[in-house]
C-alpha cells in the first residue's frame, strides 16, 4: 500500500507504484585521473541529467508522464546541439576571436 503523491489516494495492496522524476537538472562531470599517475584516466566524465525530486504515482496518474519527460530531455539536447553548432560557426567565421592576441593598434 502507498499514497499517490499527485491524487493523494491510498492505493490497494499489490497496485504498481511508478516513481516519476518531477524535477531534473543538467549536470556535467569533469574527467578524473589517477592521483598517483596523472596520465592514467579513470573516468572520462560527461554530461547528462540528474534527478532532483521524485514522486510516487498510481498507474492512472503515471499515464503520459514518460512522454512529457522524454520530450523535455529531447528538447534540451536539441537546444544544446544547436548552441554548440552556432558557437562553432561563430568562432570559425570570426577572424577576431578571443584566441587571436595579435592585434594591430
Amino acid at each position: 500500500m502507498y499514497k499517490c503523491d499527485k491524487c493523494k489516494a491510498v492505493q490497494a495492496a499489490g497496485t504498481k507504484c511508478t516513481m516519476v522524476s518531477v524535477e531534473v537538472r543538467d549536470v556535467t562531470y569533469p574527467e578524473r585521473r589517477d592521483p598517483l599517475d596523472s596520465r592514467q584516466l579513470i573516468d572520462r566524465g560527461g554530461s547528462g541529467f540528474e534527478t532532483v525530486r521524485e514522486e510516487k504515482r498510481c498507474p492512472k496518474c503515471a499515464e503520459g508522464v514518460t512522454a512529457d519527460v522524454t520530450a523535455h530531455v529531447t528538447s534540451n539536447n536539441e537546444v544544446k546541439a544547436l548552441e554548440a553548432s552556432l558557437a562553432a560557426l561563430v568562432n570559425s567565421g570570426n577572424p577576431h576571436n578571443s584566441n587571436n592576441t595579435n592585434e594591430d593598434t
